[in-house]
Formats: structure tokens, C-alpha cells, sequence
């Protein structure tokens, strides 16, 4: 977040949600609607669900398919910073691949799970990111077809991206 940050003499610590939704951008594409997808009708990464619930906070009516299919990058992108960046611990990071790394295990497994992470390791990324790993290798054979290779591409696309500072 912009909040001061005593430690680092009173400077602005930087919003680091554009950068990170560049990778979340390119990994959560167009409209998918997989049998083999629990959460259903998704579009830019935002399944049908999140969507009904985002809308109905705004006291519209339930997400359709179809709503999922038109929705905007811009409405995506203020679900994503209202109820991943900011639960997920990511608006209070202190610099960009913890930002990264917080944000997209919540966009992933839910804020929950990176809140839990962290209690459990710290802010240690390789013990993070290797119990994502134990997460998807604990699926059963069905998702892990359909979804295994591409949730560890991920990881690895993420490990790379942390690198980079």
C-alpha cells in the first residue's frame, strides 16, 4: 500500500498491484469454462461465483455465464485489489516478489491460504512456494491431468518472476 513505512525514513512504500497484475494478466486468460474446474464459468480469472458475490456487494443481481464472459478488465482488476490484493497481506508487502508471491498464491488457493503460509513460515518464498507445490501434487489424478502441468509452469513462471526483484 502508500501507507508510511517508519522503517524506511518516512518514504511512501510503492504500490507494487500494476506490476503484479502484469503476471496475473498473463497467466489468467480469457473465458474457460472446464468440467474439470471446480469454480466453474471463469473469465480473466475471476469465476462465476466471485463474480455474483462481487456484484451482489453492489447490490446487483447474480452473475450469468454470460456476465462472466463480458466482464471487463477494469471490474476485474478492482475485485482483484479489493478482496485478493489487500486480504492477501500483498498491499502490506515490502517489496515486489513477496508482493507477487502473496498475491497470486491468494489469487490461486484463496486469501486464506497465503495468510496460513505465512503464520506457518514467515515470509520464507522457497517454503511458500514448495507448499503450493505440495498442494497441487496432492490433487487427485483428474485435476492433476487436466490442471498439473500448468499450476507447476505457473510456479515456475513465479519463481522466475520473484527473481527478478
Amino acid at each position: 500500500g502508500k501507507d508510511k513505512d517508519d522503517s524506511d525514513n518516512g518514504r511512501e512504500t510503492p504500490d507494487y498491484f500494476p506490476r503484479v497484475m502484469n503476471f496475473i494478466r498473463d497467466w489468467e486468460g480469457g473465458y474457460v469454462d472446464h468440467p474439470a474446474d471446480s469454480g466453474g464459468a471463469t473469465n480473466r480469472g475471476i469465476t462465476i461465483g466471485t463474480l455474483t458475490r462481487w456484484r451482489q456487494s453492489k447490490g446487483l443481481p447474480a452473475a450469468t455465464k454470460e456476465d462472466v464472459r463480458n466482464l471487463t478488465q477494469q471490474e476485474a482488476d478492482e475485485i482483484y485489489r479489493a478482496w485478493y490484493w489487500e486480504p492477501s497481506g500483498a498491499a502490506q508487502a515490502k517489496d515486489y516478489p513477496t508482493a507477487l508471491l502473496l498475491m497470486d498464491s491468494g489469487v490461486l488457493h484463496g486469501v486464506g491460504a497465503p495468510k496460513s503460509w505465512v503464520q506457518e513460515y514467515g515470509l520464507d518464498p522457497w517454503r511458500i512456494l514448495a507448499r503450493r507445490l505440495r498442494v497441487y501434487t496432492g490433487k487427485d489424478a483428474t485435476q492433476w491431468s487436466a490442471f498439473g502441468r500448468g499450476w507447476t509452469n505457473r510456479v515456475a513462471a513465479l519463481a522466475e518472476e520473484m527473481g527478478k526483484g
